[in-house]
């Protein structure tokens, strides 16, 4: 049975996670505000197949990093987080799609 935490300790928890996620070097950098309005290169053969590709960050490491950092944030495998509203609103830009 999964423990119920008081809503105080869930907002401390998340406003931890969420400032680890602020704090990380690669959000620091000036490149990965362009990632979530970047362009997409593609690529149509001439046979009807279509490839878009989506430049990354040059350090895959790093990238991989910050993807851990905000992935509790957008599972509902993590007890100790709220599953709702916040979670999309702390995440950082251009993680989710406007609807």
């Amino acid at each position: 049975m999964r423990q119920v935490l008081p809503d105080e300790e869930v907002l401390a928890r998340f406003v931890v996670r969420t400032r680890r996620i602020e704090a990380h070097s690669l959000l620091k950098q000036e490149i990965f505000a362009k990632f979530p309005t970047g362009s997409m290169n593609m690529h149509l053969s001439v046979d009807g197949l279509a490839t878009i590709r989506h430049p990354l960050p040059p350090d895959e490491e790093v990238f991989e990093s910050l993807a851990a950092r905000v992935r509790p944030l957008i599972v509902d495998s993590e007890p100790d987080l709220p599953h709702h509203g916040p979670r999309r609103a702390a995440a950082p830009a251009g993680c989710f799609p406007l609807r």
